[in-house]
C-alpha cells in the first residue's frame, strides 16, 4: 500500500486560480445578436394590383422578414374563369420573393371558386382564405 502525500494550497494561489477558471466560463459567446425584423404589407384590390416590382423592392431591406399581400374590398363579381386567371397573377406575385406570403380573405361570389379547386387551392396554400368571413343568408 501506498500512501500518497497532500500537499495544501496556499490560500494565495488558490484566490488567482479561482478566478482565473471563473473567467474563461464567463468569457463572451461569439453568437450575434439577432437583428429585429419587421413585415411589410402591400394592399391591393381589383382595380389596383400590385406588381411584381412592388413586392422586390419591399422584400429587399433585410430587416424584412415577411411581405403580406393583403386584398381589400369586394371581389364578388370575380367568375370561375377570372379567378383561375387571378390565380395565376398571385402566383407570380408570390413567386417574384420567397419573402412573399399572402394574407387575407377573397370574397368571390358562392360556388365561383369550387368551380376551378385546382385554382383555390393554390390560393390558400398561399396563405389567403376564401370566403371565411362570409354568412349565411338565411342566418340571422
Amino acid at each position: 500500500m501506498q500512501f500518497k502525500k497532500i500537499v495544501p494550497y496556499k490560500i494565495k494561489r488558490l484566490i488567482p486560480m479561482l478566478g482565473l477558471a471563473g473567467a474563461t466560463l464567463a468569457a463572451p459567446s461569439c453568437e450575434k445578436e439577432p437583428i429585429p425584423t419587421r413585415d411589410e404589407f402591400l394592399v391591393f384590390d381589383q382595380y389596383n394590383f400590385l406588381t411584381v416590382e412592388q413586392i422586390q423592392q419591399a422584400a429587399a431591406p433585410s430587416d424584412v422578414h415577411t411581405v403580406y399581400l393583403v386584398p381589400r374590398f369586394l371581389w364578388n363579381n370575380f367568375s370561375a374563369n377570372t379567378i383561375s386567371v387571378f390565380a395565376n397573377k398571385l402566383q407570380e406575385w408570390i413567386d417574384a420573393s420567397p419573402k412573399a406570403r399572402g394574407q387575407g380573405d377573397f370574397n368571390f361570389a358562392l360556388g365561383e371558386a369550387s368551380k376551378v379547386p385546382e385554382d383555390s387551392l393554390r390560393i390558400v396554400r398561399n396563405g389567403w382564405t376564401i370566403n371565411a368571413y362570409r354568412q349565411d343568408p338565411w342566418q340571422h
